[in-house]
Protein backbone atom coordinates (compact mmCIF):
# COMPACT_ATOMS: atom_id res chain seq x y z
CA UNK A 1 0.00 0.00 0.00
CA UNK A 2 2.70 2.51 1.04
CA UNK A 3 5.42 2.92 -1.53
CA UNK A 4 8.85 3.94 -0.24
CA UNK A 5 11.64 5.51 -2.22
CA UNK A 6 15.14 6.36 -1.08
CA UNK A 7 16.18 9.01 -3.56
CA UNK A 8 19.63 9.22 -2.02
CA UNK A 9 21.15 9.45 1.45
CA UNK A 10 19.43 12.81 1.95
CA UNK A 11 15.73 12.18 1.39
CA UNK A 12 13.18 9.41 1.74
CA UNK A 13 9.70 9.51 0.20
CA UNK A 14 6.52 7.71 1.19
CA UNK A 15 3.50 7.57 -1.13
CA UNK A 16 0.32 5.86 0.03
CA UNK A 17 -2.53 4.43 -2.03
CA UNK A 18 -1.09 5.87 -5.21
CA UNK A 19 -3.90 4.31 -7.25
CA UNK A 20 -6.64 6.10 -5.27
CA UNK A 21 -8.41 9.44 -5.53
CA UNK A 22 -6.53 10.89 -2.55
CA UNK A 23 -2.78 10.38 -2.21
CA UNK A 24 -0.53 11.34 0.70
CA UNK A 25 3.13 12.12 0.07
CA UNK A 26 5.72 12.45 2.82
CA UNK A 27 9.18 13.70 1.91
CA UNK A 28 11.58 13.29 4.84
CA UNK A 29 15.02 14.83 5.17
CA UNK A 30 17.44 12.16 6.39
CA UNK A 31 20.74 14.03 6.47
CA UNK A 32 22.28 17.50 6.67
CA UNK A 33 24.80 17.07 3.89
CA UNK A 34 23.28 19.52 1.38
CA UNK A 35 22.56 23.24 1.47
CA UNK A 36 18.97 24.37 2.04
CA UNK A 37 18.59 25.53 -1.56
CA UNK A 38 19.94 22.24 -2.96
CA UNK A 39 17.71 20.19 -0.68
CA UNK A 40 14.60 22.28 -1.38
CA UNK A 41 15.18 21.96 -5.12
CA UNK A 42 15.68 18.20 -4.83
CA UNK A 43 12.51 17.78 -2.74
CA UNK A 44 10.32 19.83 -5.07
CA UNK A 45 11.72 18.11 -8.15
CA UNK A 46 10.44 14.88 -6.62
CA UNK A 47 7.08 16.48 -5.81
CA UNK A 48 6.77 17.65 -9.43
CA UNK A 49 7.73 14.21 -10.76
CA UNK A 50 5.18 12.43 -8.55
CA UNK A 51 2.23 14.71 -9.25
CA UNK A 52 2.99 14.79 -12.97
CA UNK A 53 3.45 11.02 -13.29
CA UNK A 54 0.31 10.21 -11.31
CA UNK A 55 -1.80 13.11 -12.64
CA UNK A 56 -2.33 14.67 -9.23
CA UNK A 57 -3.19 18.13 -7.95
CA UNK A 58 -1.83 19.28 -4.58
CA UNK A 59 -4.65 19.93 -2.11
CA UNK A 60 -2.86 20.48 1.23
CA UNK A 61 0.83 21.21 1.72
CA UNK A 62 2.92 21.82 4.85
CA UNK A 63 6.68 22.32 5.07
CA UNK A 64 8.51 21.89 8.38
CA UNK A 65 11.77 23.83 8.40
CA UNK A 66 13.71 26.47 10.31
CA UNK A 67 12.30 29.95 9.70
CA UNK A 68 15.63 31.04 8.20
CA UNK A 69 15.04 28.60 5.32
CA UNK A 70 11.74 30.10 4.20
CA UNK A 71 12.90 32.28 1.30
CA UNK A 72 14.98 29.50 -0.28
CA UNK A 73 12.10 27.02 0.10
CA UNK A 74 9.59 29.45 -1.40
CA UNK A 75 11.92 30.19 -4.31
CA UNK A 76 12.49 26.51 -5.11
CA UNK A 77 8.81 25.67 -4.73
CA UNK A 78 7.62 28.50 -6.99
CA UNK A 79 10.22 27.86 -9.66
CA UNK A 80 9.94 24.08 -9.87
CA UNK A 81 6.15 23.82 -9.53
CA UNK A 82 5.63 26.69 -11.97
CA UNK A 83 3.87 29.01 -9.51
CA UNK A 84 3.87 32.77 -9.17
CA UNK A 85 4.26 34.78 -5.98
CA UNK A 86 0.48 35.17 -5.68
CA UNK A 87 0.29 31.47 -4.77
CA UNK A 88 0.63 31.22 -0.98
CA UNK A 89 -1.08 27.86 -0.94
CA UNK A 90 1.19 26.12 1.52
CA UNK A 91 2.11 26.50 5.18
CA UNK A 92 5.74 26.84 6.19
CA UNK A 93 6.20 25.97 9.88
CA UNK A 94 9.21 26.53 12.10
CA UNK A 95 10.13 22.92 12.80
CA UNK A 96 13.83 22.16 12.69
CA UNK A 97 15.45 18.77 12.13
CA UNK A 98 17.49 16.93 14.77
CA UNK A 99 20.79 18.51 13.74
CA UNK A 100 19.58 22.12 14.05
CA UNK A 101 18.90 24.55 11.18
CA UNK A 102 17.43 23.12 8.00
CA UNK A 103 14.43 21.37 6.47
CA UNK A 104 12.68 18.53 8.30
CA UNK A 105 10.34 17.59 5.47
CA UNK A 106 7.17 18.13 3.48
CA UNK A 107 3.66 16.72 4.09
CA UNK A 108 1.37 16.73 1.03
CA UNK A 109 -2.17 15.57 0.41
CA UNK A 110 -2.94 15.44 -3.33
CA UNK A 111 -5.94 14.29 -5.34
CA UNK A 112 -6.42 12.76 -8.77
CA UNK A 113 -7.25 15.26 -11.48
CA UNK A 114 -9.93 12.91 -12.77
CA UNK A 115 -11.62 12.46 -9.37
CA UNK A 116 -13.32 15.84 -9.11
CA UNK A 117 -13.01 19.56 -9.76
CA UNK A 118 -10.41 21.71 -8.03
CA UNK A 119 -11.03 25.39 -7.36
CA UNK A 120 -8.77 27.96 -5.72
CA UNK A 121 -9.56 29.74 -2.46
CA UNK A 122 -8.47 33.37 -2.82
CA UNK A 123 -7.69 35.59 0.18
CA UNK A 124 -6.43 39.14 -0.41
CA UNK A 125 -5.68 38.28 -4.05
CA UNK A 126 -3.51 35.30 -3.14
CA UNK A 127 -4.24 31.59 -3.55
CA UNK A 128 -4.47 30.36 0.06
CA UNK A 129 -6.43 27.14 -0.30
CA UNK A 130 -8.48 24.84 -2.47
CA UNK A 131 -11.94 23.34 -2.79
CA UNK A 132 -12.09 19.82 -4.16
CA UNK A 133 -15.59 19.14 -5.44
CA UNK A 134 -16.79 15.55 -5.80
CA UNK A 135 -20.23 14.05 -6.31
CA UNK A 136 -20.55 12.99 -2.65
CA UNK A 137 -18.85 15.87 -0.81
CA UNK A 138 -16.85 19.07 -1.21
CA UNK A 139 -13.52 19.36 0.62
CA UNK A 140 -12.16 22.77 1.68
CA UNK A 141 -8.62 23.57 2.83
CA UNK A 142 -7.26 26.94 3.98
CA UNK A 143 -3.56 27.47 4.70
CA UNK A 144 -2.12 29.65 7.47
CA UNK A 145 -5.12 31.65 8.65
CA UNK A 146 -3.88 34.23 11.15
CA UNK A 147 -4.54 37.41 13.11
CA UNK A 148 -2.74 40.77 13.13
CA UNK A 149 0.91 40.42 14.10
CA UNK A 150 0.79 43.66 16.11
CA UNK A 151 -1.89 42.39 18.51
CA UNK A 152 -1.67 40.30 21.69
CA UNK A 153 -1.99 36.54 21.99
CA UNK A 154 -5.72 36.38 22.76
CA UNK A 155 -6.63 38.85 20.02
CA UNK A 156 -4.46 37.15 17.40
CA UNK A 157 -5.98 33.77 18.19
CA UNK A 158 -9.50 35.22 18.07
CA UNK A 159 -8.73 36.91 14.74
CA UNK A 160 -7.15 33.71 13.37
CA UNK A 161 -10.43 31.87 13.86
CA UNK A 162 -12.30 34.91 12.58
CA UNK A 163 -10.38 34.87 9.30
CA UNK A 164 -11.01 31.11 8.98
CA UNK A 165 -14.76 31.58 9.44
CA UNK A 166 -14.89 34.54 7.05
CA UNK A 167 -13.17 32.57 4.28
CA UNK A 168 -15.25 29.45 4.95
CA UNK A 169 -18.46 31.46 4.61
CA UNK A 170 -17.24 33.27 1.51
CA UNK A 171 -17.00 29.88 -0.24
CA UNK A 172 -20.25 28.43 1.10
CA UNK A 173 -18.89 26.49 4.10
CA UNK A 174 -19.31 27.02 7.83
CA UNK A 175 -17.48 26.29 11.08
CA UNK A 176 -19.73 23.32 11.84
CA UNK A 177 -18.35 21.61 8.72
CA UNK A 178 -14.74 21.90 9.93
CA UNK A 179 -13.42 18.46 10.85
CA UNK A 180 -9.71 19.20 11.37
CA UNK A 181 -7.46 22.11 12.29
CA UNK A 182 -3.66 22.13 12.43
CA UNK A 183 -2.68 24.98 14.76
CA UNK A 184 0.93 26.13 15.09
CA UNK A 185 1.68 28.60 17.90
CA UNK A 186 4.88 30.55 18.34
CA UNK A 187 6.11 30.42 21.96
CA UNK A 188 3.27 28.04 22.79
CA UNK A 189 4.20 27.73 26.47
CA UNK A 190 3.66 31.48 26.89
CA UNK A 191 0.40 31.83 25.00
CA UNK A 192 -1.45 28.50 25.19
CA UNK A 193 -3.89 29.57 27.93
CA UNK A 194 -4.85 32.72 26.04
CA UNK A 195 -5.22 30.75 22.83
CA UNK A 196 -7.56 28.23 24.49
CA UNK A 197 -9.74 31.03 25.89
CA UNK A 198 -10.02 32.59 22.45
CA UNK A 199 -10.85 29.29 20.72
CA UNK A 200 -13.56 28.41 23.23
CA UNK A 201 -15.05 31.90 22.93
CA UNK A 202 -15.25 31.59 19.14
CA UNK A 203 -16.77 28.11 19.26
CA UNK A 204 -19.43 29.23 21.74
CA UNK A 205 -20.22 32.37 19.74
CA UNK A 206 -20.57 30.24 16.60
CA UNK A 207 -22.86 27.80 18.46
CA UNK A 208 -20.79 24.69 17.87
CA UNK A 209 -22.36 23.85 21.19
CA UNK A 210 -24.20 25.73 23.91
CA UNK A 211 -22.70 26.27 27.35
CA UNK A 212 -21.93 22.78 28.64
CA UNK A 213 -20.58 21.34 31.84
CA UNK A 214 -17.47 19.21 31.89
CA UNK A 215 -19.68 16.19 32.55
CA UNK A 216 -21.14 16.68 29.07
CA UNK A 217 -17.77 17.12 27.36
CA UNK A 218 -17.83 13.79 25.51
CA UNK A 219 -21.08 14.78 23.78
CA UNK A 220 -19.77 18.02 22.27
CA UNK A 221 -18.95 18.27 18.56
CA UNK A 222 -15.50 19.77 18.07
CA UNK A 223 -12.98 19.41 15.24
CA UNK A 224 -9.92 17.25 15.69
CA UNK A 225 -6.86 19.44 16.12
CA UNK A 226 -3.15 19.78 16.56
CA UNK A 227 -1.92 22.58 18.82
CA UNK A 228 1.87 22.63 18.79
CA UNK A 229 4.79 25.00 19.31
CA UNK A 230 5.85 25.84 15.77
CA UNK A 231 6.50 29.43 14.84
CA UNK A 232 6.20 30.78 11.31
CA UNK A 233 8.20 33.06 9.01
CA UNK A 234 5.33 35.53 8.69
CA UNK A 235 5.63 37.02 12.20
CA UNK A 236 2.25 35.86 13.55
CA UNK A 237 1.63 34.50 17.04
CA UNK A 238 -0.05 31.53 15.40
CA UNK A 239 -1.37 30.14 12.14
CA UNK A 240 -3.89 27.41 11.39
CA UNK A 241 -4.72 25.16 8.47
CA UNK A 242 -8.43 24.36 8.28
CA UNK A 243 -10.08 21.31 6.67
CA UNK A 244 -13.86 21.31 6.18
CA UNK A 245 -16.15 18.82 4.45
CA UNK A 246 -19.57 19.68 3.03
CA UNK A 247 -21.50 16.43 2.68
CA UNK A 248 -23.77 16.24 -0.35
CA UNK A 249 -24.80 12.60 -0.06
CA UNK A 250 -25.21 11.35 3.52
CA UNK A 251 -25.37 7.76 2.32
CA UNK A 252 -21.93 8.03 0.76
CA UNK A 253 -20.09 10.19 3.31
CA UNK A 254 -20.48 10.23 7.11
CA UNK A 255 -18.54 12.07 9.82
CA UNK A 256 -18.33 11.46 13.56
CA UNK A 257 -16.31 12.64 16.57
CA UNK A 258 -14.07 10.34 18.56
CA UNK A 259 -13.60 11.19 22.24
CA UNK A 260 -11.06 8.44 22.95
CA UNK A 261 -10.79 5.66 25.50
CA UNK A 262 -7.52 6.09 27.40
CA UNK A 263 -8.03 9.85 27.36
CA UNK A 264 -11.31 11.70 27.89
CA UNK A 265 -12.45 14.89 26.16
CA UNK A 266 -9.82 17.63 26.17
CA UNK A 267 -12.63 20.11 26.90
CA UNK A 268 -12.53 18.85 30.49
CA UNK A 269 -9.29 20.78 30.97
CA UNK A 270 -10.05 23.75 28.73
CA UNK A 271 -8.96 22.65 25.24
CA UNK A 272 -11.76 22.59 22.67
CA UNK A 273 -10.94 19.71 20.31
CA UNK A 274 -11.92 16.10 19.71
CA UNK A 275 -9.40 13.29 20.06
CA UNK A 276 -10.04 12.29 16.45
CA UNK A 277 -12.58 12.50 13.65
CA UNK A 278 -13.79 9.53 11.62
CA UNK A 279 -14.75 10.16 7.98
CA UNK A 280 -16.28 7.35 5.93
CA UNK A 281 -16.93 7.33 2.23
CA UNK A 282 -18.06 4.51 -0.03
CA UNK A 283 -14.53 3.17 -0.45
CA UNK A 284 -12.55 4.11 2.65
CA UNK A 285 -12.49 5.18 6.27
CA UNK A 286 -10.18 7.92 7.54
CA UNK A 287 -9.21 8.64 11.13
CA UNK A 288 -7.92 12.20 11.55
CA UNK A 289 -5.96 11.92 14.80
CA UNK A 290 -5.46 15.05 16.89
CA UNK A 291 -2.10 15.85 18.40
CA UNK A 292 -1.68 13.10 21.00
CA UNK A 293 0.68 13.03 23.96
CA UNK A 294 1.31 11.33 27.33
CA UNK A 295 -1.84 12.44 29.16
CA UNK A 296 -4.10 10.24 31.33
CA UNK A 297 -7.90 10.13 31.70
CA UNK A 298 -7.87 12.99 34.19
CA UNK A 299 -5.91 15.22 31.81
CA UNK A 300 -2.66 15.01 33.78
CA UNK A 301 0.76 14.55 32.20
CA UNK A 302 2.16 11.14 33.08
CA UNK A 303 5.73 9.80 33.09
CA UNK A 304 7.39 13.11 33.89
CA UNK A 305 10.94 13.49 32.55
CA UNK A 306 10.79 10.01 30.95
CA UNK A 307 10.83 10.34 27.17
CA UNK A 308 10.76 6.58 26.58
CA UNK A 309 7.66 6.10 28.74
CA UNK A 310 5.93 9.14 27.20
CA UNK A 311 6.45 7.73 23.72
CA UNK A 312 5.06 4.35 24.80
CA UNK A 313 2.05 5.98 26.53
CA UNK A 314 1.29 8.04 23.42
CA UNK A 315 1.42 4.90 21.30
CA UNK A 316 -1.01 3.12 23.66
CA UNK A 317 -3.47 6.00 23.47
CA UNK A 318 -3.33 6.04 19.66
CA UNK A 319 -3.71 2.27 19.39
CA UNK A 320 -6.80 2.33 21.63
CA UNK A 321 -8.49 4.66 19.15
CA UNK A 322 -7.37 2.76 16.07
CA UNK A 323 -8.49 -0.62 17.39
CA UNK A 324 -12.07 0.65 17.55
CA UNK A 325 -11.97 1.08 13.78
CA UNK A 326 -9.97 -2.05 12.96
CA UNK A 327 -6.86 -0.06 12.10
CA UNK A 328 -3.26 -0.09 13.31
CA UNK A 329 -0.02 1.74 12.62
CA UNK A 330 0.16 0.14 9.17
CA UNK A 331 -2.92 2.25 8.38
CA UNK A 332 -0.98 5.48 8.90
CA UNK A 333 -0.66 7.48 5.68
CA UNK A 334 0.77 10.79 6.90
CA UNK A 335 1.72 12.45 10.15
CA UNK A 336 4.14 14.53 12.16
CA UNK A 337 6.15 13.70 15.27
CA UNK A 338 7.09 16.58 17.58
CA UNK A 339 9.93 16.07 20.06
CA UNK A 340 10.98 18.61 22.67
CA UNK A 341 14.77 18.06 22.53
CA UNK A 342 16.94 16.75 19.69
CA UNK A 343 18.61 14.18 21.94
CA UNK A 344 15.21 12.51 22.48
CA UNK A 345 15.00 11.50 18.83
CA UNK A 346 17.29 8.54 19.44
CA UNK A 347 14.76 7.15 21.97
CA UNK A 348 12.04 7.57 19.37
CA UNK A 349 14.11 5.75 16.74
CA UNK A 350 14.76 2.90 19.17
CA UNK A 351 11.02 2.62 19.89
CA UNK A 352 10.20 2.54 16.18
CA UNK A 353 12.76 -0.19 15.64
CA UNK A 354 11.47 -2.23 18.58
CA UNK A 355 7.87 -2.00 17.34
CA UNK A 356 8.94 -2.73 13.74
CA UNK A 357 7.14 0.41 12.60
CA UNK A 358 8.01 2.20 9.38
CA UNK A 359 5.95 5.34 9.68
CA UNK A 360 5.43 7.93 6.93
CA UNK A 361 5.92 10.88 9.25
CA UNK A 362 8.19 13.88 9.45
CA UNK A 363 10.02 14.42 12.74
CA UNK A 364 10.70 17.90 14.06
CA UNK A 365 12.07 19.45 17.26
CA UNK A 366 9.69 21.84 19.00
CA UNK A 367 7.79 22.54 22.22
CA UNK A 368 4.56 20.71 23.00
CA UNK A 369 1.70 22.55 24.75
CA UNK A 370 3.02 21.79 28.26
CA UNK A 371 6.61 22.12 29.39
CA UNK A 372 6.47 18.61 30.91
CA UNK A 373 5.28 16.98 27.68
CA UNK A 374 8.26 15.72 25.71
CA UNK A 375 6.57 14.05 22.74
CA UNK A 376 3.49 14.46 20.56
CA UNK A 377 2.24 12.89 17.37
CA UNK A 378 -0.57 13.68 14.94
CA UNK A 379 -1.54 11.61 11.93
CA UNK A 380 -4.09 10.55 9.34
CA UNK A 381 -5.02 6.87 9.05
CA UNK A 382 -7.05 5.11 6.37
CA UNK A 383 -8.39 1.69 5.46
CA UNK A 384 -10.38 0.26 2.61
CA UNK A 385 -14.02 -0.48 3.36
CA UNK A 386 -15.32 -3.97 2.77
CA UNK A 387 -18.15 -3.98 0.25
CA UNK A 388 -21.35 -5.60 1.47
Amino acid sequence: MKNQMFINKDIKIYIDHKEDKMVHIIIRNQKSSKSVSELAEMMYQEVRNIISRQELVIFHERVFASNACYEEIEKARSSILGLNMDDACFSCLDGSPQWGQGISGINICAVKKSAGTMKDVIVNEKVRGHIWETSAADYFILHSAHGKASDGYFDQAYQMFGESIEVLEKYGFCLKQVIRTWIYLDKILTQYDEFNKARTKVFLEQHLWDEASQDEAEDIYMPASTGIGCGNPYGYAGVTDVLAIKVKNGEQVTIQCETGDKQRSAYRYGSAFSRAMLVKNEDEEFVYLSGTASIDESGATVYLDDIKAQIEKTNQVIMAILEKYDMDMDSLCEGTVFIKKPEFIEEYNQFIEKMKYDLPVNVTVTDVCRDNLLFEMDATFRKKRTKA
